[in-house]
């Protein structure tokens, strides 16, 4: 069956009202004339879905709805998230700065040097073979459950004490 063959500019439609209908499929790319140029609809005309196999360049990326992922998300750059964000499991590997509250519900497991400005223990502390330095003084407490108090005095108080390595206060 012979087809139209079209040479040169070719313009479809000669008003905003006129529709083009392209029932049948192509079998060449679509290329627009220059790069980052022509748009393919606009803000008050949107394609309603895009489906795409293989790999997808974009300049830019907004996303006004829900997005779901199957596979891996890598991010190079800043990532802002505003809202609720559930993550099943988190790996970070640089610093992380919480501006907020950070609630955890489950075991925490810290390595290295850490540096807490107020503690609020309201469950069971076991502290093995800890050295506890404050300002004016050292606790070094031995095994067996010793609780040691300190009021705002500077009154040291020891009870239930099995074991007790050393106190010594400055």
């Amino acid at each position: 069956a012979a087809g139209l063959v079209a040479n040169g500019d070719v313009d479809l439609g000669n008003a905003t009202s006129d529709t083009i209908t392209p029932t049948g499929r192509f079998d060449a790319a679509l290329v627009p004339a220059s790069d980052g140029a022509i748009d393919l609809g606009t803000s008050s005309l949107e394609w309603r879905n895009v489906y795409v196999d293989g790999h997808t360049e974009l300049d830019d990326v907004n996303v006004s709805g829900a997005s779901t992922f199957a596979g891996a998300a890598d991010f190079n750059g800043a990532v802002d998230i505003d809202g609720h964000t559930e993550l099943d499991d988190v790996n970070v590997s640089g610093a992380s700065t919480f501006a907020g509250a950070a609630d955890f519900n489950g075991a925490v497991d810290i390595d290295g040097h850490t540096e807490l400005d107020d503690l609020n223990v309201s469950g069971i502390a076991t502290l093995g073979s800890a050295n506890i330095v404050a300002a004016g003084g050292t606790f070094q407490v031995g095994a067996g459950g010793t609780v040691l108090y300190v009021d705002t005095s500077g009154t040291l108080t020891i009870g239930s004490a099995t074991t007790l390595a050393t106190v010594s206060l400055n």
